[in-house]
């Protein structure tokens, strides 16, 4: 994540919505939409379970997939052996969901970067895929919920699901244009939560 948020308000803001793209190396125009496999069978060959949504899922009637991950992927500067997937509404990239997938000892170095308490920031605990999560949410401006965080407790390995508004926190009260930062349907969509290629 990269969270910044005193490193946790990045945790959601990072995600503004911007699309690094993985190049196509078909040559054409846009991100390769199976770029991201080379990035798990490293994490699975290096012994890392890779946590996904599958290949796309549909929230607030508008569908996001898989077009970019990263590994290795650290915390606020730390190098850590973690795995990034990455979701994008489609086709117009106004929205994006990123899953990190880290080890419970690396996740043990930097979880105190996540306990930091931001004025506008709420936190509680949720269910999510029948796992023990916590579930983070971010205000800025006038709106009330600006990003969306929830850390996933798998047993040996921790989650990370982060996404964030696309328009600015100055904003009017309208919907954003990404679906993901309502509370319930980030939540829903995280039902989905299983390990690669589940």
């Amino acid at each position: 994540m990269r969270y910044a948020l005193t490193p946790l308000v990045v945790i959601a803001l990072a995600l503004s919505g911007v699309l690094s793209a993985a190049c196509n190396p078909n040559g054409n125009d846009g991100p390769d939409p199976e770029a991201w496999k080379s990035a798990v069978a490293t994490a699975n060959a290096a012994g890392l379970p890779v946590y996904w949504l599958g290949r796309s899922f549909e929230a607030g009637g508008v569908e996001f997939s898989t077009l970019q991950a990263q590994y290795p992927m650290g915390i606020a500067g730390v190098p850590l052996q973690g795995i990034e997937m990455s979701y994008f509404r489609q086709p117009e990239f106004m929205g994006r969901l990123d899953l990190n997938t880290y080890t419970k000892a690396d996740w043990s170095q930097v979880s105190e970067r996540y306990a930091t308490h931001e004025p506008g920031t709420q936190r509680r605990m949720v269910s999510v895929a029948g796992r023990t999560a916590e579930l983070i949410s971010v205000a800025l401006g006038n709106r009330p919920v600006n990003g969306l965080g929830v850390v996933v407790d798998l047993g040996e390995y921790v989650a990370i699901a982060e996404t964030s508004a696309v328009s600015s926190g100055n904003a009017s009260a309208t919907p954003d244009h990404n679906p993901l930062i309502d509370e319930q349907t980030f939540l829903s969509v995280l039902e989905q939560l299983r390990p690669y290629p589940q």
